[in-house]
């Protein structure tokens, strides 16, 4: 499951590339996912490296503006995105890219609330199913000619609810509607619940360690949120419920950690003061790639560490 590029996007060359911001120091990290047969719950955890970083001109609703760049046209109008770099409000908050110019990039968020001209931003590729499990399937799923057959790989849209199903039939991945699905994105908001046919399997995953902070959307209810991976020097480590800025929370909050099979373990931890309830601790670690259901009362709209 090679970090493999699979965007043909990525042979537009960027032209010289001049005063970019400070760039974020990324390290190379390997995980790991033990997968066995029935549903498996998981997240990448890890990111492809930053493709440029800069420091905002200009903001509308529908637009940012980076005076230093020069960017080849389009580059970036197909899995590519944004996300605020700088320390303070608004860290972590991301949006899509539909679209640049030389200078300016058109996103599917409206940043002026919490970006002010001066912050930085980083632009990065999307994984996608072919960085994530190999263009010819390096992952080792099963294949077959329909997702009754093969391992299916299901991805969630936690604000909406709705599944997008992947499987490759021994030559090319498609989704439920036999559309070619090498190139479909996976978030880094999103989780993956990989339903495998028979045996075990033990894939990897090659990429990057994010240094900035990712903010992760809930809506009122139960949401799967993905556990990234926390920097740590040269490599990575993980979060735990005191370092993952749950700790302390303004509205009570519950939330169950499930192995990569989705057992919950330990049945729910809550927390609506001091200190958590139901065996959890500020030392409980949040495994990366690993998954936990949170349930978010009215007012706690997103995750940020």
């Amino acid at each position: 499951m090679k970090a493999t590029s699979i965007l043909t996007s990525a042979a537009l060359l960027l032209t010289a590339i001049t005063s970019r911001a400070a760039l974020p120091v990324e390290p190379s990290a390997t995980i790991t996912f033990p997968l066995v047969p029935g549903d498996n719950y998981l997240a990448p955890a890890l990111v492809h490296a930053w493709t440029d970083c800069r420091t905002l001109t200009a903001v509308t609703p529908t637009t940012l503006t980076f005076s230093t760049a020069s960017w080849t046209a389009g580059a970036f109008a197909s899995g590519y995105y944004v996300e605020l770099g700088t320390a303070g409000t608004g860290e972590g908050c991301r949006a899509e890219i539909t679209g640049n110019t030389a200078t300016t990039l058109s996103v599917t968020t409206d940043f002026t609330a919490v970006a002010p001209v001066g912050k930085e931003f980083i632009i990065r590729r999307h994984v996608t199913i072919g960085s994530f499990l190999g263009v010819t399937n390096t992952a080792g799923l099963l294949a077959g000619s329909d997702p009754g057959t093969a391992d299916e790989v299901m991805i969630h849209h936690n604000m909406t609810g709705t599944v997008r199903t992947i499987f490759f039939d021994g030559s090319e991945w498609y989704d439920e509607n036999f559309d070619p699905a090498v190139n479909v994105t996976i978030p880094p908001d999103r989780v993956l619940i990989i339903r495998r046919k028979a045996g075990a399997l033990s894939p990897s995953f090659a990429a990057r360690v994010r240094q900035n902070k990712l903010c992760i959307p809930l809506h009122s209810s139960w949401n799967l949120v993905p556990q990234p991976a926390r920097p740590a020097g040269s490599s990575f480590g993980n979060w735990t419920l005191g370092t993952s800025l749950l700790n302390p929370v303004s509205q009570p909050l519950v939330m169950a950690m499930p192995n990569y099979t989705g057992v919950f373990i330990p049945p729910a931890l809550s927390f609506s003061g001091n200190p958590w309830a139901g065996g959890g601790t500020n030392s409980t670690i949040l495994t990366a790639g690993r998954v936990a259901n949170v349930f978010a009362m009215p007012g706690y709209t997103k995750w940020c560490r």
